[in-house]
This record gives structure tokens, sequence and C-alpha cells, in this order.
């Protein structure tokens, strides 16, 4: 069943890359909000690879759609399966470079997605990416970019790994072990980690505050 109140991502796999030999991870293509009732999808415009290479992803756009509720009799189909259309709440963006890979949440109000990078491994990285509708219009803006370094702000994550040795597929994701979610009222973008506590990203402002703290 896919209505969660919260996303957990236990990940391990990284993105490949000529610096690092790991496992390519996951290209995740959608997901639900919370509640249900929208749908991000990702919809990869690929480049065409020579013969034996994978493609590659050149452009994505993040669309949102609704569930469709079927209020007319004549078009109900009466089925278990769940559908979701296009309506006047849809709308999208598309983004080149490493964020078409990211994997992307929506909120129980479609109003905003959150783009999870599973490539972000130095400071300077973006790890989160934060997308709003912009107002009566079917398209959306940045509103948050937060770097793995600003991640647990004021007090912002040590994220530097060893280029010494290989990074492989064991190494954790900056989000292993996470929790991630929209907050209920769709103010806020929420993480939490059982040591650092739970830091939210304001959806107005995409400012960062942390919320609660984990005493020892």
């Amino acid at each position: 069943m896919f209505l969660y109140r919260a996303i957990t991502l236990l990940a391990v796999s990284v993105a490949s890359s000529p610096l690092f030999a790991s496992a390519g991870s996951p290209l995740v293509k959608a997901s639900t909000s919370a509640n249900g009732k929208y749908l991000v999808v990702a919809q990869w415009e690929l480049i065409p690879a020579a013969s034996g290479l994978s493609q590659q992803i050149a452009r994505t756009t993040y669309r949102v759609t609704a569930i469709e509720p079927f209020i007319n009799d004549k078009d109900r189909l009466h089925t278990s399966s769940i559908f979701f259309s296009d309506s006047w709440d849809s709308w999208e963006f598309t983004l080149e470079g490493s964020f078409s890979y990211a994997w992307p949440m929506v909120s129980d109000n479609g109003q905003y997605i959150a783009l999870i990078s599973p490539g972000a491994w130095l400071p300077g990285d973006s790890a989160l990416r934060i997308y709003h509708r912009k107002a009566n219009e079917h398209t959306g803006e940045l509103l948050s970019n937060v770097t793995t370094a600003a991640l647990w702000s004021p007090t912002p994550l040590t994220l530097k790994p060893d280029t010494s040795s290989m990074i492989t597929d064991s190494t954790p994701l900056w989000f292993a072990s996470l929790t991630l979610a929209f907050s209920d009222d769709n103010r806020y973008f929420q993480y939490t980690d059982k040591e650092k506590g739970t830091y939210a990203v304001n959806l107005k402002t995409g400012s960062i505050q942390q919320i609660s703290n984990i005493s020892h």
C-alpha cells in the first residue's frame, strides 16, 4: 500500500560516477503524496545511445497530477485501481543536469515538490531542492536549494568522503536512516535523524529551522 504519513528512505546504492566505483542508484519514476491524492511523475527525455551503451537522461519534466474522483456516474469505472488525471491544479517544471535523476516527493496539497538527490556527497553538493507551484499558473519555480552542509544548520553536517578510497555500493547515501515528510499542514518539509533531531524547510520562505532536538 502506498499511503504513508512519512517516507523513510533507506538506500545504499549511489549514482555512477567516473570518480567512484559503485552501483547505480534506482531511477525513481514517481511517488504519491502521503494522503494519496496527488502523483508526481518524472517524464524523462533520453539521449540516444550508441550500440551497447546505456541511454542517459537529457532532461526531466516533473509533473503533478491529481487523483480522479469520477464525479459523474456516466464516467465512473468500478474498480479497486486508483487513477490520476490532469486537472486545474496540475503543474510541471523541467530540469537538466544532475537533478534530472532526483527522487520526487509531492505534498498533500499538491503545491510542492521535494527533489531528493542520491548523488550528493560533498558539503557543497545540492542534496535537496524544493519547488512550488506559481500562483494561478501550471508551472513551478525553485523555492529552496539545500546543500549537504546546510542540512543541519546551524550545526552543519560534515560530509566529506575519503577520496583516497573508493565509495562502494555499501556506502550510505546522505538520507540513509532519515525520515522525510511534508508536514500535515503543508507548511514544512521535515527530515529527522535519531541523533540530530528534526529539521524543517519552511515552505513559504525556504529557510531551515530546527523544530525538535534529540536529548542524550
